[in-house]
């Protein structure tokens, strides 16, 4: 069978709120299998146990040593090798909730390179995973380790050279890793980063074991002269190079297949033409994602068909995809225009949906960007939804038809407000508070319905998040309909109402559906 990788992953984010149960992930390996992926990365940096240290993690959705074994199996099973992801440098910010673990700390989210605590902990990490699972490949991360040497390491050693820190924390972690007989993956862009440094490209090929390959991820590059550059460059720090793409579904509610299917094919393109044996698909789940692990699916299966040499554009066997997933291709591709209600299908990142649930309506702008008859397009969006005939996956277009109803409602009503108010028209206000009494009604059914999906697919530690969220938007609703009950009656001053309402300040200022500011707290108040 032709392939034009000889290893196609998904790496699938298990520790950001929103971690997957065991069987969500063996349904992900049974898919995987039908569509000829070979290895499933499962992203781990506070999402599994370390037997002497109860703080680790603490608190957080995460695998058992059995559990993970018990995923190591049906991999081997199903012929897909189940491989860690972790953090052994950046992204530990769980770590720095705990007094117990602060001392380690060089930032909020990065370890303090060259204590002897951190390798005697980083030790035990790989200790940890190599009980369960059996695969001696690991990602160990080092991506995104923003201000290394400038936090505790500064006030301790004085300025450094941040690259050659990392480099330096690099030799040691790859020293351990051999102990556990591990060959390692790490993340590229800490390596290769053009910054004022000394360390060269040389310096760190010659320190990387033989066995050690470089992950370049730069999951929005689309310029073909662009990526080749991008990969030469890389292949001067190692001769073992993996690309990683991205299924989009990070910023909210909404999945972007079109985007992710629009980026992944130059990027599949030049990584076969310039010899890149392995590439990744990401699938992360940034802030609680409250967007569903199949949402992605058109994505998962473009890019199988693509690897299996079926597609040279962005076109993909529909009937094939509805025979493995029993629902329509056009349906589970519906799920992006929560994010893009006039389906202008603009291959944009965008989280429209998450931006108009959360932007506040006294105090909120985001609203001020949306074009005339979003609310009828939002309404148009709940019907067909709730038309779709999902199968297996009906539950995720009932929580998208009743979002989408929410948001035909939300989406105008700070507009009508604040208008009413101005113009001192109490009775159009008083008109308005049906419309809020039933965005009401319908927010705690969608609560209760949201609740039910999110715990279907991720394990119950990570739940809260979401519920705080939205039981947040149901408390401020109702009070907000409060205020405009009193002055519709009364005439009593609704004092959010009396400031000024500027534009967004984004530079440049994005179309109402390009924005990607994901954030629930920069979107909810500027008051966090």
């Amino acid at each position: 069978m032709l392939r034009r990788f000889k290893d196609l992953s998904i790496y699938l984010e298990c520790s950001s709120g929103s971690t997957p149960r065991v069987e969500t992930i063996k349904n992900y390996i049974d898919i995987m299998q039908k569509l000829g992926y070979t290895k499933l990365y499962l992203g781990l940096s506070g999402a599994y146990h370390i037997d002497s240290e109860p703080y680790f993690a603490y608190k957080k959705g995460k695998y058992t040593t059995v559990q993970l074994q018990e995923l190591d199996a049906y991999g081997k099973e199903k012929g897909i090798e189940v491989i860690a992801g972790i953090q052994t440098l950046a992204h530990l910010s769980f770590m720095s909730m705990h007094d117990h673990f602060r001392p380690l700390m060089d930032t909020d989210a990065t370890v303090m390179v060259g204590d002897e605590r951190v390798y005697e902990l980083i030790d035990k990490m790989f200790a940890s995973i190599s009980k369960g699972l059996s695969s001696r490949n690991i990602h160990i991360g080092f991506d995104e380790a923003f201000c290394i040497g400038m936090g505790n390491y500064m006030k301790v050693h004085g300025r450094a050279d941040g690259k050659e820190l990392v480099l330096r924390h690099l030799i040691r972690v790859l020293a351990i890793a051999k102990k556990y007989g591990y060959a390692c993956e790490i993340w590229n862009d800490m390596l290769t980063e053009k910054c004022d440094s000394s360390v060269t490209a040389k310096q760190v090929k010659e320190n990387l074991h033989d066995d050690t390959s470089i992950v370049l991820w730069n999951y929005e590059e689309k310029d073909e002269d662009n990526l080749r550059k991008l990969i030469d460059e890389t292949l001067t720090y190692s001769d073992k190079v993996t690309y990683a793409g991205h299924a989009w579904k990070i910023a909210g509610f909404t999945p972007n297949n079109r985007n992710s299917i629009a980026t992944m094919l130059p990027q599949m393109k030049v990584c076969a033409e310039k010899g890149i044996t392995h590439y990744m698909v990401t699938v992360w789940a940034d802030n609680c994602s409250p967007c569903g692990w199949y949402t992605v699916l058109p994505t998962l299966f473009w890019a199988s068909e693509y690897n299996l040499g079926h597609t040279e554009n962005k076109q993909v066997d529909k009937e094939k995809f509805f025979r493995m997933f029993g629902v329509k291709y056009e349906d589970m591709t519906l799920l992006d225009y929560l994010d893009d209600p006039f389906k202008r299908e603009r291959e944009v990142k965008r989280n429209t949906s998450f931006c108009a649930l959360y932007s506040d309506i006294l105090l909120g702008n985001y609203h001020l960007l949306f074009p005339d008859g979003v609310g009828e397009a939002y309404a148009r969006l709940a019907k067909e939804y709730a038309s779709v005939n999902g199968g297996v996956y009906q539950y995720v277009f009932n929580k998208y038809s009743l979002l989408a109803k929410i948001l035909s409602v939300k989406s105008e009503l700070p507009v009508k407000l604040r208008k009413a108010y101005e113009a001192g028209d109490r009775q159009a206000v008083k008109a308005l508070c049906a419309e809020m009494e039933m965005m009401i009604t319908d927010m705690q059914s969608f609560i209760k319905l949201f609740n039910g999906y999110f715990l279907r697919e991720n394990m119950v530690i990570g739940a809260e998040c979401n519920q705080f969220h939205l039981g947040g938007q149901l408390i401020r609703y109702e009070y907000v309909l409060e205020c405009m009950k009193h002055y519709a009656e009364n005439g009593t001053a609704i004092e959010e109402l009396e400031d000024e309402l500027l534009l967004p300040s984004w530079e440049p200022l994005p179309e109402y559906d390009s924005c990607t500011w994901y954030d629930y707290r920069n979107i909810s108040t500027y008051n966090y």
